[in-house]
């Protein structure tokens, strides 16, 4: 990662500067978002250039014990694959053990199969993914797809 990014710990962040990083890939941002989402999160990570633009974030949702779940892991379009997103996810690990969490839950798309366990330096024997990451199943409606589920000890 390059040195001109700074990690954070539950910075402020603004649902217009969030709007702007989802936009940043082609995502879309509904609005307040953000405001509806932060309520409910153990914290999360900002990464921010040296200008102060959010280029990268990872939300850590939980259930107020010892289970904390990665969710909507972005980088922003310009700035992937400089390892902002390892980053961002390892700072996250760290703040949810340090929060005496065991256990991490994570949601990726399959492609990203293989960046998971690098991100969280687990050994193999450490390694546990859910049993629905081996299988393609749709949501209780049916609609679409339902991402792979990791599980791994903290």
């Amino acid at each position: 990662m390059s040195s001109e990014i700074s990690l954070a710990w539950r910075e402020p962040i603004s649902d217009d500067e969030m709007a702007d990083l989802v936009r940043s890939h082609g995502g879309i941002a509904p609005d307040d978002w953000w405001a509806t989402i932060r309520p409910h999160s153990l914290g999360w990570v900002s990464a921010r250039d040296d200008a102060g633009l959010l280029v990268g974030f990872v939300n850590v949702a939980w259930d107020g014990r010892d289970h904390a779940f990665l969710l909507d892991t972005k980088t922003r379009g310009s700035r992937q694959r400089r390892g902002i997103g390892v980053a961002v996810v390892r700072f996250a690990a760290d703040q949810a053990r340090a929060a005496g969490c065991e256990w991490l839950h994570v949601d990726f798309e399959p492609p990203l199969r293989k960046l998971l366990p690098r991100c969280l330096r687990l050994p193999p024997d450490r390694r546990r993914p859910h049993p629905s990451a081996a299988m393609d199943h749709a949501d209780a409606l049916g609609r679409h797809p339902v991402p792979p589920v990791g599980i791994c000890p903290l």
